[in-house]
């Protein structure tokens, strides 16, 4: 280990069930053996307590007959969290939090007869975030009833209004969901499980088709408590509680500079979320190694505030003569004001960046470029080709009385919501390419299809064919689209269904199906090609032509040799879902698509 190795810190925390939960819980270890790069290094500690062997030991049985050599990369603090270098332990205090990676969940219990009382806490781990409601979302501090079930699998007849307390032990055959569905058609208020085997609180989640019969009721899981399994027995009285108390982090980072680095939201007990963090380095480290390429860097904007739905407009003077320069990037960077994620925007949003260089074009304010916000992280940067956008910047068709070496554009990033900052970049870097056929640079764009449009029955009658004829010196024609789809209607529509999208030249169909789009990690095995990991919220999924936290890149298609460069062409495009044209009977979805035609000479 060096000082340009990432470094990823995580302090157990004996108190905490979603701590106990990455050491012990199905799967979570091996999430991290399997997926975590091999450039990072963990260290891991016990809050307040010496005790390592039962975490090494875990460590083994998960190995899954990995290779030795990764054990080097795991280092176990011989000394407790609270007694290494002050810095660690004040800095997970400074960055303490109470949501879904930290904070120690608790149930606190009341037991009282007409002869005694008796009042004590339980470490709880509430069923996953997706399935089922946060008991604490539903109830707040409410103290609430409790009854005993005891055969969790059947329908119970006693739980009408109450919280059901139910024991899951070696005998019971049926899963999580159907216990927790048989509570929930009784009438029960929420589910508490006590977990006798395994003994320790577990990740419960729906399975398979499962998942498609919703349950409305809370869940959490407890360890076996004995107290309160006898006090059923005298016929006690019972009230529960959900509580969450403050907690240093769990977390931390050192990336490949040395900086400090948050880890970001745990959204379920999983290890994995620690190897996202890891693949984020990884991306990131390669990234900065494509930016220091050589090229001409213009800087647009640097770390402006962005705010509310006027966005923002840039009006900046830049070289006329571009020829030396065969490609074109952009260096683009969302951050925000603040020290922590948490002071970041909540939602995500689809950030758009329109240019006009010529007030009199048909192209000025087209899309240069599109971006969707993360979920309250500050660490997103991208870098996107957008070679076949030159035209818009330097179009060597036109003239210009100006003996001006530069040129005046404006350009406009928009897509916030009134009440969020956000902080974005933007450097347009031009660059040589390493290879240069006849037809290398693009000689003029043109605009087929651009707008925000409903993704109903009438969506494709938004767009008309375009017949075309080209001059005889054409080397080669692209088309170039940027597709994204948004919002919800009964089939998820426009940003979980999977739509495609199909674009007509002459006789032959060039097609692309959104095929990622709803699907449960869809966006996080994009995290090594620039999705910001382990964002608060549900960037998890796959999305409709779109990850949370990640450019969106260009769809080039090269047409040439399907044109007829002697007579006339006919360009048309539609998008299906299912197979058909939309038709949702209630809420329809957008689709935002800008298509150019660009022709090299």
């Amino acid at each position: 280990m060096n000082r340009s190795t990432p470094v990823v810190f995580f302090s157990h925390h004996p108190l905490s069930a979603f701590s106990r939960c990455l050491w012990r819980c199905d799967d979570s270890i091996a999430d991290l053996l399997l997926n975590t790069p091999n450039e990072t290094h963990y260290i891991i500690s016990m809050w307040n307590t010496e005790k390592t062997d039962w975490t090494i030991n875990d460590l083994e049985r998960m190995s899954l007959n990995e290779s030795k050599a990764i054990w080097s990369r795991f280092h176990f603090a011989e000394r407790p969290t609270q007694s290494l270098t002050k810095w660690i332990p004040d800095l997970l205090f400074d960055w303490r939090c109470e949501d879904h990676n930290c904070g120690i969940d608790e149930l606190w219990i009341s037991l009282s007869s007409h002869s005694s009382s008796l009042n004590f806490t339980s470490m709880r781990l509430d069923a996953r975030y997706d399935w089922l409601p946060s008991p604490v979302s539903t109830f707040g501090s409410k103290f609430l009833p409790v009854s005993s079930v005891s055969d969790p699998c059947v329908k119970p007849s006693v739980v009408k209004g109450t919280v059901a307390i139910v024991t899951y032990d070696s005998s019971t055959n049926c899963s999580y969901h159907a216990m927790i569905s048989s509570l929930a058609m009784a009438g029960a208020r929420a589910a508490i499980i006590m977990q006798k085997f395994p003994e320790f609180p577990v990740d419960m989640n729906c399975h398979g088709n499962e998942c498609s019969r919703p349950i409305n009721i809370p869940a959490t899981n407890i360890p076996f408590q004995p107290e309160l399994h006898n006090w059923f027995a005298k016929k006690g009285n019972i009230t529960i509680q959900f509580r969450n108390q403050q907690s240093p982090n769990f977390f931390f980072a050192i990336d490949h500079h040395g900086n400090l680095a948050e880890v970001g939201w745990f959204l379920y007990p999983t290890m994995h979320f620690l190897a996202w963090q890891a693949q984020w380095f990884s991306y990131y480290s390669s990234l900065e190694q494509r930016l220091n390429q050589p090229s001409y860097s213009f800087k647009v904007f640097e770390n402006v505030a962005m705010n509310g739905s006027s966005g923002f407009t840039a009006n900046v003077s830049i070289p006329k003569d571009l020829s030396k320069f065969t490609a074109m990037d952009l260096d683009f960077s969302l951050s925000c004001f603040g020290f922590q994620d948490e002071e970041c925007p909540h939602w995500d949003r689809t950030v758009q960046l329109h240019v006009c260089c010529d007030w009199s074009s048909a192209l000025c304010g087209a899309e240069l470029g599109r971006w969707i916000s993360p979920f309250r992280r500050r660490i997103g940067r991208w870098l996107t080709n957008a070679t076949t956008f030159i035209p818009l910047i330097s179009n060597p068709s036109s003239s210009s009385s100006s003996s001006s070496s530069s040129q005046k554009c404006s350009f406009h990033l928009s897509g916030i919501l009134n009440g969020e900052v956000w902080k974005p970049s933007l450097n347009l870097r031009f660059r040589r390419a390493k290879v240069q056929p006849a037809n290398y640079k693009p000689f003029s764009i043109q605009m087929l299809y651009n707008g925000s449009h409903a993704f109903d029955c009438k969506y494709n009658r938004h767009f008309s064919n375009h017949t075309l004829t080209f001059p005889p010196k054409v080397t080669k024609v692209e088309l170039v689209s940027v597709i994204t789809g948004h919002g919800s209607d009964e089939n998820g529509c426009g940003e979980f269904c999977v739509t495609s999208h199909h674009f007509t030249v002459n006789q032959r169909t060039f097609s692309r199906t959104f095929d990622n789009a709803g699907t449960p990690f869809g966006c996080a095995r994009r995290v090594a090609s620039g999705v910001e990991p382990n964002e608060h919220g549900t960037w998890l999924y796959g999305r409709n032509g779109w990850c949370d936290g990640q450019q969106v890149d260009p769809w080039v298609i090269n047409i040439t040799n399907e044109l007829n460069l002697l007579s006339s062409n006919v360009i048309g495009y539609y998008g299906w879902f299912n197979g058909t044209d939309p038709d949702p009977k209630q809420s329809p979805g957008i689709i935002i698509i800008y298509t150019y035609l660009v022709i090299y000479i």
